[in-house]
């Protein structure tokens, strides 16, 4: 029987609050596939961190939580599913959603050397920006091309490679602009920068980034929620 060996990553909220206060936030809904494949899963209650001398809410959400499965869905074929929910997102009563949930679902075809990729129900729930609604929505097709890599890169110029990595953005929404790496972003004043749909593809593998934020004046600091990739493959000798 060939091997296959598992590769799939998570985090569901990461960062660092650095203004008004210095507060490193501690990485929560962490999960890492086992190269044997198997199920993970990791769970955050609320959190909520609020400025001490004036009170103001700087960051909070109800839930945070992560899992990958990885398992031979089929005789030869191998599937990873990972799925990521935060859930009642404030940040500084500025930016604000229900729920931001990443899905990324690989699978691999032993007999044909495949991979299908698929970004479905990943999405943003009733986000808005100082109270509009601020509705994106994910270019899942891009995803299941370049899936076959190599077609992509040739059938897509317009997306050029950096260090074996196309850099792009799966977000749409007419108000965001695109910065120098290919990433679509919407820049909301005394308050940041909101990156929406951050993806990275590579041969057979995929890596999304819901949501990031670089905040700036009156607070500053650096948000991710729902983020994670994976790929796998066969063993380089082809296993046995």
């Amino acid at each position: 029987m060939q091997k296959f060996i598992y590769n799939a990553n998570g985090i569901a909220v990461a960062g660092r609050i650095t203004r008004p206060i210095d507060h490193p936030l501690a990485p929560q809904g962490v999960c890492v596939l086992p190269a044997c494949g198997g199920s993970v899963s990791s769970r955050a209650g609320a959190f909520s961190l609020s400025d001490p001398q004036s009170g103001r809410l700087l960051f909070s959400y109800s839930s945070a939580e992560m899992s990958i499965d990885g398992s031979e869905s089929a005789t030869g074929v191998h599937k990873t599913v990972l799925l990521s929910t935060v859930r009642d997102i404030n940040v500084a009563n500025v930016l604000k959603a229900d729920e931001v949930t990443i899905k990324l679902t690989l699978e691999y075809t032993l007999s044909t050397d495949r991979v299908s990729i698929g970004t479905e129900e990943s999405k943003f729930v009733n986000l808005t920006i100082d109270g509009q609604v601020f509705d994106v929505t994910l270019d899942h097709a891009m995803a299941h091309q370049a899936a076959d890599y190599e077609s992509f890169r040739k059938n897509h110029p317009e997306h050029p490679e950096k260090r074996g990595k196309i850099h792009y953005a799966l977000g749409r929404h007419p108000l965001l602009k695109f910065d120098d790496t290919g990433h679509g972003y919407h820049h909301h004043p005394d308050f940041g920068r909101v990156y929406f749909g951050e993806w990275h593809a590579a041969p057979y593998t995929q890596q999304l980034t819901m949501l990031r934020l670089e905040l700036g004046s009156p607070q500053a600091g650096d948000l991710w929620l729902g983020g994670g990739g994976g790929n796998g493959m066969p063993p380089p000798t082809g296993g046995g």
